[in-house]
């Protein structure tokens, strides 16, 4: 999880300004605070779909 924490801490700010996207955040359930696995899911809300279809098909998602 430590990946993904310096990923998030790295990286995340690309997207702040990206056209159409509402809502960004990344969620964590780790396995030390009781959870039986490490799970984690980026979760964007979108304005407008032509957005979200170029952060999908474009570069946004490459990475």
């Amino acid at each position: 999880m430590e990946i993904i924490r310096e990923r998030v801490a790295t990286r995340g700010h690309l997207l702040d300004d990206f056209p159409g996207l509402g809502l960004k955040a990344y969620l964590m359930r780790e396995q030390a605070d009781g959870s039986p696995v490490n799970q984690y899911a980026p979760f964007y809300l979108w304005t407008r779909p032509e957005g979200m279809h170029a952060f999908l098909w474009g570069p946004g998602f490459q990475g």
